[in-house]
């Protein structure tokens, strides 16, 4: 059979996206990504599909005037100008539900490993050091204050949890409230001033756009009690990360859990990678499974654009 379309592959997707896209579609791969390969890639292309690597803007997609759909593997949008897509006829779609839960766990598993050492502990035993852990005090989840900074799905589900699985106090800013969060969850909408001042767990649940860079700065920190913990696997330009650093070095709170850095892939002599208050993972918040599969799944949207049918999650309305 003759394949129809010709879509480009920024970074693989699991095997059940490509085999429902090989059905349809010539796929073409690129592991370059700055801006003159991936425009000379994408040249001649109905689609692309990307993960968190490259940009797509819209200077590149005048330059590809055959590009109809760009296909987000995820929710962020940061790396693709949305609204110059639109004005160009071109549709933006994402992946806003495949993965929340993988988030909001990650979330939590952040929060474990920093109030009970565990990687502290792990290295200390494997070296020898069993008393290690014994005289190591650790701190529970059981009644502490959770403050979340956007309540969004993600932010709503590590709310859930915080509160049905560990009965935990749990206030949250956002930019709207969400009073029937407030109401199915008992979660408390305040200042962020008071959430920074009075929570033992900050978890930053935003997205990124020009009025949450560097949201989180040097201020806001300082209002930090000095025993709490500071998770972020949003994005890591949401964070003053020098000021972090500064933070965590001079010990002002108790740590951190990053999953997200301001360049990606960090250099590798990152000073947070020297720290001992801190855990960090590689952007992999959403690498589980069933993520990786629901995220792969882009391919059902992009297609549906392709063969002129209205998209299930667009990001965008270009035919406005």
């Amino acid at each position: 059979m003759v394949k129809k379309f010709k879509v480009l592959l920024l970074e693989n997707i699991n095997r059940k996206g490509i085999d429902f896209l090989d059905k349809k579609a010539d796929i073409f791969y690129l592991d370059k990504y700055d801006e003159g390969a991936i425009t000379k890639a994408l040249f001649n292309k109905d689609a692309v599909i990307k993960r968190d690597r490259g940009f797509i803007t819209k200077r590149m997609l005048k330059q590809c005037p055959t590009v109809k759909v760009i296909g987000r593997h995820g929710v962020g949008l940061d790396t693709i100008d949305v609204k110059g897509a639109e004005k160009l006829g071109v549709y933006v779609v994402n992946t806003p539900y495949a993965n929340v839960e993988a988030a909001a766990e990650h979330n939590i598993g952040l929060m474990l490993a920093m109030a009970k050492s565990i990687l502290n502990v792990d290295k200390a035993l494997k070296k020898g050091s069993w008393d290690y852990g014994h005289y190591l005090v650790g701190e529970e989840l059981l009644n502490k204050k959770a403050g979340i900074i956007g309540l969004g799905k993600i932010g709503y589900r590590t709310a859930e949890i915080c509160r049905k699985g560990f009965d935990m106090e749990v206030c949250y800013f956002s930019r709207t409230r969400n009073k029937k969060a407030e109401k199915q969850l008992g979660v408390k909408f305040v200042s962020i001033k008071e959430l920074c001042n009075t929570s033992d767990f900050i978890i930053l649940a935003l997205p990124l756009n020009k009025e949450t860079e560097r949201f989180f700065d040097k201020e806001k920190f300082a209002l930090m009690k000095p025993s709490a913990y500071f998770i972020n696997s949003s994005r890591g330009p949401i964070v003053d990360e020098d000021v972090l650093i500064n933070i965590l070095k001079d010990k002002r709170i108790a740590g951190a859990g990053i999953d997200v850095f301001v360049e990606e892939p960090p250099f590798k002599d990152n000073p947070l990678f020297k720290l001992d208050n801190i855990i960090v993972t590689p952007h992999s918040a959403a690498n589980t499974k069933s993520a990786m599969i629901g995220m792969a799944m882009i391919v059902e949207d992009v297609i549906r654009v392709l063969e002129g049918k209205e998209p299930k999650y667009p990001a965008n309305n270009p035919k406005k």
